[in-house]
């Protein structure tokens, strides 16, 4: 259809191709869905789609990763779950063969099985696998592991050095150094001057012995008494008795007659009573109570013995005549002899004695712990161990067929007869013992024959009779060997023998005389009273007014002049003068001992601080310390009239002797040896505390052969030190103070090491010296900044006699180096995991490590192979199975009773199993919370580029169809725009 040079069909022809044009398009929108279909349709949104198809799929390959590593994380989770599960199972049969109803075989049957569950942890460790690639073995280090290795022999630690000790001998004792040593103990005179001025020892002076005056009389007057015999016939005296002193006496004047209790005076032949008057005091002369006599005409006076008065020593006698028989003999009973039986013989049988051995005391050889020289301990008193009874002696017999009338003597002293019949064991008159020789008789006693008296009623002989069917046994009452029974065959006749009459002796008696005539005692005068003076008693007087204040400069001045001395009082005891108020300093250490054997009583200048600052002078302070330790020998002798304050240091009693007593003063040093850590920190200018980790130095003990004390500072917060093993598991004498200078002291600057050595390691040593020999102590001055190691022995062993007691004694003492020198050595092992990228983003940076630790058995039981393996953790010790299981152990510290819980390593296994499986799932929950946000990214980055690109299908349907009509009412207008141009433009407009 061609309109020529027709305007109108020209504007329709371009709404034709227009409208065509908008039918294209809405038909390519609507068969690709796309409202963009390239640059052209929308440059800019284009762009923006086109991004956004990019990061489409980037986050399509992110999920996919992440969903690939959490693939592997899950293979690793259940490996470590596997090795888990067989952990619990090794504790479970560890556990089973720490029972002792196991023997030895056992346990060896236990660890073949965990030698097999130990192969099977480690070839999971090294098997488990994710595309070919390892996932329990690590290929990161993670940080250090640190685990202890004992040695057969001790070694120096190089990096346990820190110039501590200095270097002052080249090698001692044989053995390489440097070295230095501790000084040697010693005593010298000192003085205090508060106390003594600048003596170091004075006399007491003052004592006067007590003096005794006799007063008058001197001498005693005796007492006297006097009987006058005037008033008395001679011839009556005759036959008279009278006592004096317990004596009885009679006057007789025939000296032939009896008297029964008197002692006879002669008086025959004596016609006067001046003559019987002489006699008398002659006999009584001398004989208490009578010292003296005299006679004047018929008077006697006495002189008493004593001087009591008004007694009567002279009193009338008497007593009835009577008759006594002397001589003659009693009745003797008789026997009739009994031939020897077919039985007996002549024999003795003996008991047999106990036996038994005498056993020796047992006893060891131990150390002395105040002095460490041997000596003897009993652990058992010697005993006697019985090994067999004593028996008696016993003599059997079948009697049976014995013939009767027959007899035996036994033991000399009892007579048996034997009869027919059955007749029980009875003595008959003669009291011979007769039994018939079938009779049945219980255990008797016999008794003896008894020649005077009742013939039946002797004593037992100490052996018994028994007899059952027909056989007779004679047993002794007692045991031993010094029991028997003697047997003689037969009985012999004994005639007896009557009775033969004594003389009978007459005794006269005696009628008491008339004592009237004696009177009581008098003039008996004691001597006079005895006087005593008093003396007095020794002393010496300390001035202290310069001391009455409470200031504190004063104090400390009188406390410092003290403190290390010692006061020798004159009773000998020794008053060393120490200072607790800083506890674990030197100040405090009783250094002052006379000797092995002395006694040194401490005086506290602590209590005096604290009386001080009460509010009580220091003299006051001072002299009450004093008194109340001792009041017999030191006394207040303070003036309060003339406002003076002094001590009194007594002898303890009264006398001259006491002048010669005195006071000394002295001062000991035990053998010690000083660090000054604050020289040391001066020149070294340590990083607190992470620099003294792991230094330390060694002490030697002066007596032991090779025996040290390792002292060395580490960190309490490093767990591996709770698993430290013992110093000296090499058989080496070694012992180790450890000083935590991080967790339990937190050191900061010197103050607080020193603090934390003097305290930490004087209680361990303390610790270490409870259950191991040693004399080794130590003290420090946090103001000086000095740490002292000391020798607890009052002596010096290097001089004479103790130099000749221990064998083992080393050429200068105790010796110091640098360094610790241990069987037990740290050994530091690196820990690795696997680090693998799980690349969730389009950005090289941008990434999610993975970290899954190593699970191998070292990592396990936390040991370097190099030092050890797997086969040190077994059941076949003790110490082994402790070592897996771990250890609970309760001590006494500062009173209190303190747990120790010791983890095991099988323990620490299975919390590092579960630790990895715990961080390996939670990377896993990580990992679907990436998947998670990486699946919403990309459905959200979809919707948004599907809004930009996809098209309208609604609108691109509508612009089609309208499109479609257009073009089709466009075609049928052109085709008669020539017609009627005018009709198609008016149509199209």
């Amino acid at each position: 259809m061609v309109i020529a040079n027709n305007i109108s069909s020209n504007m329709i022809l371009g709404e034709l191709h227009k409208n065509t044009k908008k039918k294209s398009k809405a038909a390519g929108e609507l068969a690709l869905g796309e409202k963009i279909r390239n640059a052209g349709d929308d440059a800019s949104g284009y762009a923006i789609s086109e991004k956004m198809r990019v990061r489409i799929r980037a986050l399509d390959q992110d999920d996919q990763n992440v969903q690939k590593g959490s693939s592997m994380l899950r293979i690793a989770e259940g490996a470590i779950q596997s090795q888990l599960d067989i952990m619990k199972k090794i504790k479970e049969k560890v556990i089973d063969a720490h029972n002792d109803t196991n023997t030895d075989i056992d346990r060896a049957t236990i660890q073949k099985e965990l030698n097999q569950s130990y192969d099977e942890i480690q070839q999971i460790a090294w098997e488990t696998t994710f595309n070919g690639k390892l996932l329990l073995v690590g290929n990161t280090k993670a940080g250090k592991m640190s685990s202890w290795k004992v040695l057969d022999k001790p070694i120096r630690i190089p990096e346990s050095e820190y110039n501590f000790i200095d270097d002052v001998y080249d090698d001692l004792d044989g053995i390489f150094g440097p070295f230095d040593v501790f000084s040697r103990w010693g005593t010298h005179e000192s003085t205090i001057k508060p106390l003594l001025g600048d003596e170091s020892s004075v006399n007491l002076a003052g004592g006067v012995d007590n003096e005794y005056i006799q007063h008058d009389p001197q001498e005693i007057t005796p007492a006297t008494f006097t009987w006058d015999l005037s008033s008395y016939l001679v011839g009556d005296l005759n036959g008279k008795g009278f006592s004096c002193g317990g004596y009885n006496y009679v006057l007789t004047t025939d000296t032939s007659k009896n008297y029964k209790y008197a002692k006879k005076i002669d008086i025959s032949g004596l016609s006067t009573t001046e003559e019987i008057a002489a006699k008398i005091a002659s006999t009584l002369s001398g004989k208490s109570p009578v010292a003296s006599a005299s006679v004047e005409d018929s008077k006697i006076t006495f002189t008493a013995n004593g001087v009591s008065n008004g007694v009567k020593y002279i009193d009338g006698y008497s007593e009835a005549a009577s008759t006594t028989t002397i001589g003659g003999e009693p009745a003797h009973n008789g026997r009739t002899a009994a031939n020897g039986t077919n039985v007996f013989s002549n024999e003795t049988v003996y008991g047999t004695a106990e036996e038994g051995i005498h056993h020796p005391a047992i006893t060891h050889k131990e150390r002395d712990p105040a002095t460490d020289l041997e000596k003897t301990v009993i652990d058992k008193e010697a005993w006697y161990e019985k090994t067999k009874d004593a028996t008696s002696a016993v003599l059997s017999k079948n009697i049976t067929s014995i013939t009767a009338g027959t007899g035996i003597t036994i033991n000399n002293s009892v007579y048996l007869r034997f009869e027919d019949g059955s007749s029980g064991l009875h003595q008959d008159s003669e009291g011979v013992w007769v039994v018939g020789k079938n009779a049945s008789v219980s255990k008797t006693q016999l008794k003896a024959w008894r020649e005077i008296g009742d013939p039946k009623a002797g004593s037992t002989i100490g052996v018994t009779l028994t007899m059952s069917g027909g056989v007779l046994t004679l047993e002794t009452t007692g045991k031993g060997s010094s029991y028997y029974i003697n047997v003689k065959n037969g009985i012999e006749a004994k005639t007896a023998i009557p009775v033969v009459s004594g003389t009978p002796v007459e005794y006269e008696g005696i009628t008491a005389l008339d004592t009237s005539s004696v009177s009581l005692s008098s003039g008996g005068i004691p001597k006079g009273p005895i006087e005593t003076l008093p003396g007095k008693e020794a002393s010496y007087t300390m001035d202290l007014t310069a001391y009455d204040t409470t200031d504190k400069d004063k104090l400390t001045e009188f406390v410092n002049a003290l403190v290390g001395k010692c006061l020798k009082a004159t009773n000998g005891s020794y008053y060393g003068f120490i200072d607790t108020t800083e506890p674990n300093s030197m100040e405090a250490v009783q250094q002052n001992k006379p000797g092995q054997y002395g006694t040194v009583y401490d005086v506290d200048l602590k209590t005096l601080r604290q009386a001080v600052e009460g509010g009580a002078s220091i003299a006051d302070a001072f002299i009450n310390l004093m008194t109340s330790k001792d009041s017999r020998h030191f006394s207040d002798g303070s003036d309060s009239g003339a406002g003076t304050k002094a001590l009194i240091a007594k002898a303890g009693y009264i006398g001259e002797s006491g002048n010669d007593l005195t006071l000394k003063i002295s001062e000991s040093k035990l053998a010690q040896y000083t660090i000054d850590f604050k020289k040391v920190f001066d020149e070294k200018n340590p990083k607190l505390p992470e620099d003294l980790v792991g230094k330390g130095f060694r002490v030697y003990c002066s007596t032991c052969p090779e025996q040290w004390v390792n002292f060395y500072f580490y960190d309490g917060s490093d767990e591996s030190e709770e698993f430290r093993p013992a110093s000296g598991s090499s058989g080496a004498d070694i012992m180790t103070v450890r000083v935590d200078v991080i967790n339990l002291a937190h050191v900061t600057d010197l103050e607080s090491f020193v603090e934390a050595v003097r305290t930490q390691a004087g209680q361990a040593i303390q610790t270490i010296r409870d259950g191991h020999p040693h004399m080794l102590a130590v003290a420090g001055n946090v103001e000086k900044g000095t740490v002292t190691i000391y020798d607890t022995r009052p002596f010096d062993v290097l001089s004479y006699p103790y130099n000749t007691m221990y064998p083992a004694l080393r050429e200068k003492g105790a010796k110091l180096a640098d360094q610790t020198m241990d069987d037990v050595i740290k050994i530091d092992k690196d820990i690795y995991v696997n680090d693998l990228v799980i690349h969730h983003t389009d950005r090289s940076s941008q990434n999610i490590h993975v970290r899954i630790p190593q699970t191998s058995l070292d990592h396990l039981f936390d040991y370097v192979e190099e030092y050890g393996g797997i086969e040190d953790y077994n059941v076949m010790t003790k110490e082994s199975r402790e070592l897996l299981l771990g250890t609970v152990s309760t001590k006494i510290e500062n009173g209190q009773t303190v747990t120790k819980t010791t983890r095991g390593y099988l323990d620490m296994a299975i919390d590092y199993l579960t630790g990895a499986n715990t961080l390996v799932g939670a990377q896993i929950s990580r990992l679907e919370m990436t998947d998670n946000n990486i699946i919403t990214q990309e459905e959200n980055t979809q919707s948004s580029e599907s809004t930009i690109r996809d098209t309208d299908m609604a609108k691109s349907a509508m612009s089609l169809a309208t499109a479609q009509i257009l073009a089709q009412s466009g075609q049928a207008m052109l085709s008669q725009s020539n017609k009627n141009s005018s009709m198609v433009l008016s149509l199209l407009q």
